[in-house]
């Protein structure tokens, strides 16, 4: 396609000056040129369509990779760098790495390398006319390219910070659109307006620092490219006066070179915008792939005949926001045994399962499961082997029946309305119009605490894990639902780990632990404890 656009015009140069030397074949010369002509334009709508098609078949299956490459990766992310980024925040980030692979795409198909082709297939030709020629018209080439190249720190720079200041505004307006509730019951529109607009202002900051950048870059190549193409020009008329070039490299001299003043023009665009987009997806990669933490996994598992033991280990763990939790901290829970953890808020009951489940690693000591330490485990097993329910029982964007089948995705309908049945959901369900398809809202904002947590335990039941955890995972169920629920999970063969402040749930378990400030202050029958606790 450049290829063909560039000696297109010397195709004309050679016609005129044939015309000119001997004008009584003009009409074969013609005849000659129209067909020339015509083969070129062919070869440019052909290498158009070519591109495009490649553009079809290639970007979007790769684009599909970053996709679901990037999220895969930013899945295995510890449980505190989601507490640090906002959903909204990393969502853009991912965007921005998918769509900023398109516009790198794109900058190089039809800016960077039809521009090369274009330099080193017309400067052969214009070679081919003048060599003095062909130097000015490198040195104007240069000349232009060079400004781009001079800008490209700071267009990565201030790509990189208009990319982290638009990830933070849109992770505040996905915040406020996810708590629509609390915005709906507080009239603190002129707090949120302010910090909005405020994020607003230090975008809109960055976003025209990036477009000065380019500013600039335009105004030094148009002086670069208007001193350069003046002294070409001025060559080109003294040369034809004396005779140095004919007519028909005059023609074909000017009007190539202002060809490539276009695309060199575009080309020069597009590569600030191609390192502006390399400068986002650089920030955006740095949210969501680089510094992470991986945990070291030997894929180790266990055999179905193995105990499941847990042991806690010495163990010692500082939060997140350096608030130590745990300094020595030592338990045994023996396969199958009911146990309940109790304390008052903020003693590390939560961030005790936390630590069993993997999602944090402990400072020092070790955590074990049937044995193995859980860093050794395979991370897929691992999750195979604990059904863990929270009080929040979060709830994905779909039906009901996703919700619950999500517990194990091979279930039938048949298994799924058991579990709902055996959590007491399906007479709740029947009531919706699209029963077990209805769909419950993001963050299941469409059912009631209650309901939102029984089709929590019902996707643990499907589940079928032999560890359940369940923290705080009744808390909004009625006595009588709770208890009923609660005896259908105690006759099965499973450890149950049960985190609450309800002292009544406890009666029916085995053993139970009162947590004080990261230890473990008393430890027996529920009975005992509970009177211990009461005195």
């Amino acid at each position: 396609w450049c290829s063909a656009e560039t000696y297109a015009p010397y195709l004309v140069k050679n016609l005129l000056d044939n015309i000119i030397e001997t004008p009584h074949k003009t009409s074969v010369f013609l005849t000659n040129a129209v067909i020339a002509y015509t083969f070129l334009m062919a070869i440019i709508e052909a290498s158009l369509r070519m591109s495009h098609y490649l553009f079809i078949k290639i970007l979007h299956p790769l684009k599909e990779t970053i996709r679901a490459e990037a999220l895969a990766h930013l899945q295995k992310k510890s449980l505190s760098f989601f507490h640090a980024y906002s959903s909204g925040s990393l969502l853009n980030s991912l965007k921005h790495i998918v769509e900023s692979f398109e516009q790198l795409f794109l900058c190089f198909l039809y800016g960077i390398y039809p521009l090369m082709v274009t330099f080193f297939v017309t400067t052969l030709l214009i070679f081919n006319v003048s060599k003095i020629l062909a130097l000015f018209f490198v040195l104007w080439f240069f000349g232009m390219n060079i400004i781009t190249f001079f800008f490209l720190s700071p267009t990565l720079q201030t790509a990189d910070q208009y990319a982290y200041s638009e990830s933070k505004l849109l992770g505040f307006i996905g915040d406020l659109l996810k708590n629509i509730l609390l915005i709906k019951t507080f009239s603190s529109y002129s707090v949120d307006h302010a910090v909005l607009q405020q994020l607003q202002d230090k975008n809109t900051q960055k976003s025209l620092a990036t477009e000065w950048v380019s500013f600039r870059a335009d105004s030094l190549r148009g002086i670069i490219s208007f001193l350069l193409l003046s002294l070409t020009f001025v060559f080109l008329v003294k040369g034809w006066q004396k005779n140095l070039i004919t007519l028909g490299d005059f023609a074909f001299i000017t009007t190539v070179c202002f060809y490539v003043r276009r695309s060199t023009w575009i080309a020069a665009t597009y590569l600030l915008t191609f390192f502006k987009h390399f400068g986002i997806a650089k920030q955006s990669f740095k949210t969501l792939i680089s510094d992470s933490k991986s945990t070291k996994s030997f894929g180790k598992i266990l055999s179905e005949s193995a105990n499941r033991d847990i042991l806690f280990q010495s163990v010692g763990f500082t939060h997140v926001n350096h608030k130590r939790i745990y300094e020595d901290f030592n338990l045994w829970i023996p396969y199958q045994q009911k146990i309940g953890i109790t304390g008052a808020s903020g003693t590390g009951k939560t961030t005790l399962i936390h630590l069993l489940l993997g999602l944090f690693e402990p400072d020092k000591g070790k955590i074990f499961l049937g044995g193995l330490p859980i860093q050794e485990l395979d991370q897929e097993f691992l999750k195979t082997q604990i059904s863990y329910v929270s009080q929040t029982a979060p709830l994905f964007h779909r039906s009901i029946f996703e919700n619950i089948q999500y517990g194990n995705p091979n279930a039938s309908d048949d298994d799924v309305i058991r579990a709902a049945k055996s959590c007491l959901c399906h007479s709740f369900i029947s009531y919706f119009e699209s029963a077990y398809q209805t769909i419950v809202g993001e963050e299941g904002v469409k059912l009631s605490g209650g309901q939102r947590q029984r089709i929590a335990l019902a996707r643990a039941y499907l589940k079928n894990a032999p560890i359940l955890i369940l923290d705080e995972a009744t808390s909004a169920l009625d006595f009588h639902t709770e208890s009923r629920i609660l005896d259908m999970f105690l006759k099965q063969d499973k450890t149950i780990v049960m985190i609450s402040h309800r002292p009544s749930v406890f009666h029916k378990l085995d053993r139970l632990l009162f947590l004080e400030e990261g230890n473990i202050l008393q430890d027996g029958p529920p009975q005992k404890v509970l009177s211990m606790f009461k005195t």
